[in-house]
């Protein structure tokens, strides 16, 4: 009875915490949401969460009953919020793919959604996490929060930094801490001054009151105050943003961690490791979107011993170069409202390096966020001379889809200034702007990610059979539809919708889509012991992809 009766509570509760990221959602709270998920899962909610991945019944039901207990409205399938819900509940516990897949579906079929504006900004937030590319500025070395996402860094004049590392005498009493461990801070201090060329350089200090930077030692993960961090560091900044002290915390793995620390030699590159990734956020480096990176947010097996060369270029950026200084006035300056010495500020700054591609990602995005605030004042002029400057800026850029933003704000742009004519030669550029071309693949977004729109994607094809843009959109359409065939358990309906999107893919397309449409056609064909083609599917697809540059 005592079991029952405890299992029962530990389901109200997590169905409690479910609601509450339900009402986070309403309020487009994604960083609440990921805490009350999080809580759902301490609190017992892992069988809820996972039936509720591939059930949005089973979801809506669940909510509507802790709704009814508080005289509040049912929650219906129909709900949008509970559809973004159940996406983020499929990034806790299930692929982070699929659920950025499960939202472009929600914002496609959803094109009247009141918070359709913040639900793109969780999307793009959610691919940039997954992303592997290069880092960017911002948010490399930008520090999120604070005056105007200024760039914190220490001052020059700060360097050498004042650095203390409790002796053995003092770390030994943390459980978990062996002699030599302050050895390994030491280490790591000296591997970024030396990658710096000793432009950042550091000074061992005795007192803990007089040092700039203080380390210290943890044996229990509560003490982090961070969900799974094996270290953490703190900063703190003056009015004018520049950092004026840091503490830097890093886990032991005492007794509870026995298991993990057993092979002395990977503990000792582990803590190496993370000593690095610290000492990294303590000179003012954010978080990297790379995977292979040190400053990436998760440690790495086998551990990363050495800045990786994108680490010391954000470094570098951060600190051998006065280009930022001029940025951050920007930033100030588009914070203030002041556009047209936001655009001053910008060409300033391009004229110092224009060959720093951070720098220029970093204008590109100053450029951007002060076109959109200008045109929310109406200042279309100006808003327009800032949207041609990011327009220029992104012609070197990588990202497609920044390129694609820009061109957008700036057609927009220019039909509110009454630039017909400017609009239209724009079109031409980019024929994908005009609304009314039905060539055009987002001109497919209309009909949405349903069974009912696959005679417009058909006839879409059938009109444009080159156009690999409308290929990539009808696959991914197939994709969504073999999910939901999958979920009724309709295995050989979905390999029919998955074989015949293979069929639509074309050398060119999108890395992502054929590794979507061949990945998901991999694990049907898997789940069905039909191995043979499997493998064959993983040929085909490869046989798509270009072929990997030749190694030097």
């Amino acid at each position: 009875m005592e079991e029952v009766a405890a299992t029962q509570e530990s389901e109200a509760a997590g169905w409690q915490s479910l609601y509450a990221a339900y009402a986070c959602v309403c309020h487009h709270k994604w960083r609440m949401t990921s805490d009350w998920l999080r809580e759902a899962l301490r609190e017992g909610g892992a069988t809820q969460m996972l039936q509720s991945r591939g059930d949005l019944a089973y979801l809506c039901n669940g909510l509507s009953g802790v709704a009814a207990k508080q005289n509040q409205a049912a929650v219906p399938e129909t709900s949008v919020n509970a559809q973004v819900l159940q996406a983020l509940i499929t990034s806790k516990v299930g692929e982070t793919e699929e659920a950025i897949d499960a939202l472009k579906r929600v914002i496609v079929n959803n094109p009247t959604y009141p918070a359709l504006k913040f639900l793109k900004e969780k999307l793009r937030e959610m691919e940039f996490e997954r992303s592997n590319h290069p880092w960017m500025t911002p948010p490399d070395v930008a520090q999120i929060g604070g005056r105007s996402n200024r760039f914190s860094k220490w001052r020059s004049d700060k360097f050498p930094l004042k650095v203390y590392i409790p002796p053995d005498t003092v770390a030994s009493r943390v459980a978990g801490y062996r002699a030599g461990d302050g050895q390994l801070f030491r280490t790591a201090f000296d591997i970024w001054q030396k990658k710096s060329n000793g432009k950042i350089r550091f000074v061992m200090e005795p007192a803990k009151s007089a040092a700039d930077i203080k380390c210290d030692w943890a044996s229990d993960q509560k003490e982090l105050k961070l969900p799974d961090a094996v270290g953490v560091c703190s900063r703190t900044a003056d009015r004018s943003n520049y950092l004026v002290g840091a503490e830097i915390k890093v886990l032991t793995f005492s007794t509870d961690h026995a298991n993990f620390s057993k092979d002395e030699e990977f503990r000792k590159n582990y803590l190496q490791e993370v000593c690095l990734h610290e000492i990294g956020h303590s000179l003012g480096l954010n978080h990297s979107a790379s995977e292979k990176d040190l400053m990436c947010p998760r440690v790495h097996i086998p551990p990363v011993t050495n800045p990786t060369g994108r680490d010391l270029t954000a470094m570098t950026s951060l600190y051998l170069s006065n280009i930022y200084e001029t940025i951050g006035a920007a930033l100030d300056a588009v914070d203030s409202g002041k556009y047209k010495a936001a655009l001053i500020l910008i060409e300033k700054a391009l004229a110092k390096n224009p060959g720093d591609s951070q720098a220029r990602d970093a204008l590109c995005a100053c450029s951007f966020n002060a076109a959109t605030k200008a045109l929310q004042d109406q200042d279309y002029e100006t808003a327009i001379k800032l949207l041609t400057k990011a327009r220029d800026l992104t012609s070197a850029s990588r990202s497609d889809d920044k390129r694609e933003q820009v061109l957008k704000t700036l057609h927009y742009a220019y039909h509110q200034a009454g630039k017909s004519k400017e609009a239209r030669d724009l079109e031409k550029l980019d024929p994908s702007l005009n609304p009314q071309a039905p060539s055009s693949a987002s001109f497919l977004d209309q009909y949405g990610l349903n069974r009912e729109a696959l005679p417009c994607y058909e006839e879409a094809l059938a009109k444009n059979p080159d156009d690999l843009a409308v290929r990539e959109k009808f696959c991914f359409l197939l994709v969504m539809l073999a999910r939901d065939e999958l979920k009724r358990n309709q295995d050989e309906e979905a390999i029919s919708l998955l074989t015949r999107a293979k069929g639509m893919l074309r050398r060119g397309m999108p890395e992502e889509i054929i590794d979507k449409v061949i990945g998901e056609l991999r694990r049907v064909y898997e789940w069905s012991h039909r191995y043979d083609e499997a493998d064959q599917a993983a040929r085909e697809g490869a046989a798509l992809k270009p072929p990997p540059p030749a190694e030097r």
